[in-house]
């Protein structure tokens, strides 16, 4: 098969997002006031279409936070399974139930990269939102009760990295082998981009 598409292919849903991250490498964010749209649902399947017609095999939908997309990213992920896409979610995990998890997980959801930049004040801190680490942690569980792997990711900025050791201790402690930790990527809100 020829494929004139990424074979693994990220596709943001919506710039929405329930984090307020003083790293946050989208600036599209800081341009306007960021609304949901009837034309999001019509673009984003859209995409998905043309992805499937150009061979795309795997799609991680992503955003801001893809689960504030609205009730057509479930139209999206569905496009997707019909195809027989792998498919995994980039997510900061808060709204992430167990009926969303066992949602996700009944309509082929395999993976979800979930980021946690601390633990409990640090990544609140981080993520701009008071009780944003007992929220994540709650949706990391819940998509581990129903079967959608998760792999944390650790944003390592200088106003953090010193608790990337923390979280590989608060990690392990709950069973996991594994994590990513990505580096700070210079963006729009960092002051200097020195962080």
């Amino acid at each position: 098969m020829i494929t004139k598409a990424p074979i693994i292919q990220q596709h943001e849903l919506t710039m929405l997002c329930n984090n307020r991250c003083g790293f946050c490498y989208n600036p599209v964010r800081c341009l306007k006031v960021l609304e949901s749209s009837k034309e999001d649902r019509h673009r984003n399947i859209r995409i998905a279409e043309i992805s499937i017609e150009k061979g795309v095999m795997a799609v991680c939908l992503t955003g801001g936070e893809p689960l504030l997309a609205g009730n057509h990213f479930y139209e999206v992920l569905s496009t997707y399974r019909q195809a027989g896409c792998y498919l995994s979610i980039n997510t900061n995990g808060r709204l992430v139930t167990p009926r969303v998890a066992d949602r996700l997980s009944s309509l082929g959801l395999k993976s979800a990269l979930i980021s946690l930049h601390g633990t409990c004040d640090l990544h609140n801190s981080m993520v701009g939102e008071k009780n944003a680490f007992q929220e994540t942690w709650r949706g990391i569980e819940n998509f581990r009760a129903s079967g959608v792997r998760v792999v944390p990711n650790f944003v390592a900025t200088a106003k953090n990295i010193h608790g990337l050791f923390a979280v590989g201790q608060e990690l392990a402690k709950a069973g996991f082998k594994f994590m990513t930790a990505t580096p700070f990527l210079p963006s729009w809100r960092a002051a200097s981009h020195l962080q």
